[in-house]
């Protein structure tokens, strides 16, 4: 485990080595990075963090969350902070990134403890927040007092992709997120 940026211990996984492969090797990643370019035009790309196989672009501000996009021979990864989810499109994968940088998403992080286990992603659709999916760690202390931290980015405004994201979606602040955009609620149950 080691300390986020926030102070928070997040789990250390160990990851199986990959081998290198340059961008040039994957043009489903050269593509989604052409269209995030394509339909961002506001946001400079060449700030971002940039590895052999990913983009990194870290959170708006202290409320935000980083949003990754990796790259490997059998598909494409966006993660928001530690929530992922595999694309095979390039597209898909880009509108995924793309909202993860905008008000109309955000994630909500469940804590034991000190310990981070579960990652819930939600959209603002048709008017109301869904929950588009979670990752959560099979090991934690289930025995400490439940909390839930919410994060949301301020990159961009969605208004101007919705003709391509989706007309369903639309900015809006959590309900109940202060002014500077968190929230820290302790969850019913628990010891």
């Amino acid at each position: 485990m080691h300390l986020d940026g926030r102070g928070t211990w997040m789990p250390q996984l160990k990851r199986k080595p990959v081998k290198p492969t340059a961008m040039s090797d994957m043009p489903a990643f050269s593509e989604t990075v052409a269209c995030i370019r394509e339909h961002l035009p506001g946001i400079d790309l060449t700030r971002p963090r940039w590895d052999t196989n990913s983009l990194i672009i870290d959170a708006s501000d202290d409320a935000g969350y980083p949003v990754i996009l990796r790259a490997d021979a059998r598909s494409l990864k966006v993660e928001h902070s530690f929530w992922h989810d595999r694309f095979g499109s390039a597209e898909e994968a880009a509108k995924c990134f793309i909202l993860g940088l905008t008000p109309a998403a955000y994630l909500e992080v469940s804590v034991k403890g000190r310990s981070p286990y579960k990652w819930t992603m939600f959209t603002h659709a048709n008017g109301e927040w869904a929950s588009i999916g979670h990752v959560h760690l099979m090991i934690y202390p289930y025995w400490r007092r439940p909390r839930v931290r919410s994060f949301q980015n301020a990159w961009t405004s969605i208004a101007p992709l919705r003709p391509w994201v989706g007309e369903q979606f639309a900015d809006a602040p959590r309900a109940g997120l202060g002014p500077d955009r968190s929230i820290t609620r302790i969850e019913s149950g628990g010891a």
